[in-house]
């Protein structure tokens, strides 16, 4: 799991990431993300129209983050930034690995 210190938390630090942030589309994520002073954070956002149920949103959101914890620590992005994850794809078995390499590269 990411530390908190890697992790976006206020509605607001969402916000402001998509409305200013620079978007990337790669596969089943949409990445959103904005350079600043700060040391670079995640979040996650798993819309209903992928599932109904929290158990299934909240595990797809899971899952995004420990992948994206496990790029951190291999490829230590030591980068500023702001980065927010939106899921929309209804494919739960969606390569997240890949297209988050691919993102990381394009950083």
């Amino acid at each position: 799991m990411l530390s908190r210190s890697h992790r976006l938390g206020k509605d607001a630090e969402f916000s402001r990431v998509m409305e200013a942030g620079t978007k990337v589309k790669i596969g089943p994520l949409l990445f959103f993300h904005v350079k600043n002073t700060e040391p670079i954070r995640f979040g996650v956002v798993v819309s209903k129209k992928v599932s109904k149920k929290a158990v299934d949103r909240n595990y797809l959101r899971r899952l995004i983050l420990e992948i994206m914890a496990g790029v951190l620590k291999e490829k230590s992005l030591t980068g500023n930034g702001v980065a927010v994850v939106l899921y929309q794809s209804e494919n739960p078995k969606a390569d997240f690995e890949a297209a988050i390499n691919k993102w990381v590269e394009k950083l």
